[in-house]
């Protein structure tokens, strides 16, 4: 069943998790509590965006994996 976008927008809250993770690790693992697999999530390193793998564990978790180990903090954001 396709949804009216009007509908979705008026029906659904949107809310934000963001943490900040501290380098040396290749993969992460965020518990978010938004209660949705239905996020996005950005991953940034000095304000650029980051690239990486995503999964998502479940409704409250996400999983970030990078091609080596991290250098810096990594901020990360969530919408859900």
């Amino acid at each position: 069943m396709k949804a009216n976008v009007d509908e979705v927008t008026s029906q659904s809250q949107v809310r934000k998790y963001v943490e900040r993770l501290e380098p040396g690790q290749t993969h992460y693992r965020i518990v978010h509590s938004l209660g949705t697999e239905d996020v996005i999530v950005q991953a940034r390193i000095a304000g650029r965006v980051r690239e990486g793998g995503i999964s998502i564990v479940d409704a409250n978790t996400v999983g970030l994996t990078f091609g080596g180990t991290l250098n810096e903090p990594l901020d990360v954001v969530i919408l859900g």
